[in-house]
């Protein structure tokens, strides 16, 4: 005799064996190890068109005004050792020293000699933190203060009209730099950057420039700062734990003024994200900070690059150093009108 099964336990089996099948499903489309998953589609760029200064030409280096001298800088480049490889090595390559359009005057400050970039401030203050046994522990974001300081103590404030501040993931586009400097008083106490709003809880607000995107001391700035009886705003620990914040007490504190870097247009010329992660008209949730700290009100797009900018940050593969290199200081434009890229005596023989 054949058993009889109810009509309820005959679904609750094809409810399982669905549930089964479609769990398998899942799993395969979604959990396969070694599944390659689609990325998504990036939002299509808006219709908008860069916008080009005032003056603005195809010109690789600045045009001063005659009478006058290219002004005469010196790029600090902050790096430790981990990060000679990845980082401060190919900034020697690309716009620190040995590319085309680079600051010819490039130190950079760490706290071990390197034979490839042989220019290498050794920071007293990092000589002290590395003296611990715990050394890589110890070191952390909050010394980068004391470590900056002791890097501007030691250069010699006559040796050039502006000194640079720069991280080992900044490209610096050193052309665009002089063309900003070329209209400035290195005499007077200026300094140089993206100005950003520090508001403490019930403290006083500071303008400082960002960190990551580089800032500029006028050598009036600096000799100030040198001075012996600077306050205590511009010697370690400082009055916050952020090095770029302590640099805009330090420069109220020693009567500097903070100047306005923005082209004609009120673009910010120190950028502190690569272009790439700029050009999207609506901002990232990680670019809120931006949004609420800038001085200025920071809009993104194609529109809002300057193309007078003088450094990025965050470049941090090795790859994106020669890119931008490349883009910036290595492809040649064909002026308007020329039938020929190359004259005679630029081609090379064979």
């Amino acid at each position: 005799m054949v058993p009889q099964i109810s009509l309820s336990r005959r679904w609750w089996r094809v409810y399982l064996l669905a549930g089964v099948c479609l769990a398998a499903f899942l799993f395969s489309v979604l959990l396969w190890p070694g599944k390659p998953h689609p990325k998504p589609r990036p939002a299509a760029l808006p219709r908008g068109r860069l916008l080009r200064s005032a003056g603005g030409g195809l010109q690789r280096r600045p045009l001063f005004r005659p009478g006058t001298q290219e002004p005469r800088v010196l790029c600090m480049v902050v790096t430790t050792p981990q990060y000679y490889r990845g980082r401060a090595r190919h900034i020697k390559a690309t716009w620190g020293h040995w590319g085309n359009g680079a600051c010819p005057n490039t130190v950079f400050l760490s706290f071990t000699p390197d034979d490839i970039l042989q220019n290498v401030i050794i920071s007293n203050f990092s000589s002290i933190m590395a003296s611990h046994a715990l050394s890589r522990l110890l070191y952390s974001y909050e010394d980068l203060w004391g470590k900056v300081v002791d890097g501007f103590l030691q250069l010699n404030a006559s040796a050039a009209d502006w000194f640079m501040k720069a991280d080992d993931d900044t490209f610096l586009i050193y052309p665009n730099l002089l063309n900003l400097l070329a209209h400035l008083d290195p005499s007077e106490a200026l300094y140089l950057g993206l100005p950003l709003i520090y508001r403490p809880e019930g403290g006083e607000e500071i303008t400082y420039m960002s960190g990551g995107a580089g800032y500029v001391l006028s050598s009036t700035a600096l000799t100030r700062l040198q001075a012996a009886h600077a306050p205590a705003h511009c010697r370690y620990p400082g009055h916050t734990q952020y090095e770029d914040v302590n640099m805009g007490y330090c420069m109220a504190a020693l009567g500097v003024r903070a100047a306005d870097t923005r082209d004609g247009l009120g673009r910010p010329r120190f950028l502190p994200y690569p272009p790439w992660r700029l050009l999207q008209s609506e901002p990232h949730p990680d670019f809120a900070w931006l949004v609420h700290f800038s001085k200025y009100k920071f809009r993104f797009g194609p529109e809002s690059l300057s193309d007078l900018v003088v450094t990025f940050h965050e470049i941090r593969d090795p790859v994106d150093f020669y890119f931008i290199q490349y883009l910036v200081n290595d492809l040649r434009l064909l002026s308007p009108g020329a039938s020929s890229p190359f004259t005679l005596s630029q081609i090379p023989s064979r």
